[in-house]
């Protein structure tokens, strides 16, 4: 079987290359964002590559900070939405939300309704809700999902209206 050559990679000194494709540059030699550099650098390099590193971590746990922030408070406003427009038994909120480690950037807000079991109720709901949020929504009927879904959404959820 024939074998590639290994090829060293280094970041090039060219100025004018495209903010993007320096950012990829960075990313590759980067070591997929771990702080242990490897390969044929000298120091400065590698410190570079850390400090871009740090830096890019830093940037994204601050941006994921903020995007659970801004989850959260249109979660609030679609729940108080529902309560004020439909008057469920109960609301619960689950998934990502209940959670913040499992919270990531690809995350959506996930509400599960009680007491709403009319299909042209629901879908005016969704409607409604999604109106007023920019993240993906899962918004289910309790009554019609399967009892063993029904029962991890009680016991891992959270009840965020009760009537």
């Amino acid at each position: 079987m024939e074998r590639w050559p290994s090829v060293s990679f280094a970041l090039p000194p060219d100025p004018f290359l495209a903010e993007k494709r320096q950012h990829r540059l960075l990313l590759r030699a980067s070591g997929c964002y771990t702080l242990t550099v490897s390969g044929s650098y000298t120091e400065t390099e590698a410190e570079t590559i850390r400090a871009f590193v740090r830096a890019r971590q830093s940037r994204k746990r601050r941006d994921l900070a903020a995007r659970l922030g801004a989850a959260r408070r249109d979660c609030d406003a679609i729940v108080s939405a529902i309560a004020h427009e439909y008057r469920p038994l109960r609301v619960y909120q689950w998934g990502s939300l209940v959670n913040d480690r499992h919270f990531s950037e690809m995350s959506d807000i996930d509400i599960a309704v009680e007491g709403i079991t009319d299909p042209a109720a629901l879908s005016a709901l969704r409607g409604a809700a999604e109106k007023l949020t920019q993240f993906p929504l899962d918004i289910v009927a309790i009554e019609h999902v399967h009892p063993a879904y029904a029962d991890h959404i009680r016991r891992r959820g959270r009840i965020v209206y009760e009537r």
